[in-house]
């Protein structure tokens, strides 16, 4: 049984659209704003590895993720694209974030990002569907306030 989810968020940030465009394309900067997020590496064929840990209902899953930029325009959009698996559940996590950067007035920009989700294996079928659509929601907003204090709080 796999779980489909799908979250959409935005916010205005006050910085220009080149300063956001670089926190975003900083993977130890952004990873800082993603809830479970730990031991991330850059490798050298342009992917990155990272350690997601996610508590759904009464299960915590550590997934091994490796990330890649699909494609991307600067300072406009990316498209990134993810895959992991957690080994004690053998759960598996795919997702597809696309992030778009729109100047929304004088030095501000706004961002407005999706995340589309798959989960499936043990984690899934015990999560139940609502668990797991109220978790990436919640994980969503944290990472909205998160990113825009740290891009508001960073020098230009």
């Amino acid at each position: 049984m796999a779980q489909d989810v799908g979250v959409a968020n935005s916010f205005i940030v006050q910085a220009s659209q080149n300063r956001v465009w670089r926190f975003l394309r900083d993977p130890i900067s952004l990873s800082a704003c993603i809830p479970g997020v730990s031991d991330i590496k850059a490798l050298e064929d342009g992917t990155f590895r990272a350690i997601v840990e996610v508590k759904i209902s009464l299960l915590t899953a550590r997934f091994h993720m490796e990330m890649q930029i699909a494609k991307e325009e600067p300072p406009l959009y990316l498209v990134a694209e993810m895959r992991g698996k957690d080994d004690r559940t053998g759960s598996l996590l795919e997702s597809s974030s696309h992030v778009e950067l729109k100047e929304a007035g004088a030095d501000e920009t706004e961002v407005e990002f999706r995340i589309d989700a798959r989960l499936s294996g043990l984690l899934s079928a015990l999560g139940g569907g609502m668990a797991v659509k109220l978790k990436s929601r919640q994980m969503a907003a944290s990472f909205a306030a998160a990113a825009k204090q740290r891009i508001e709080g960073a020098a230009e």
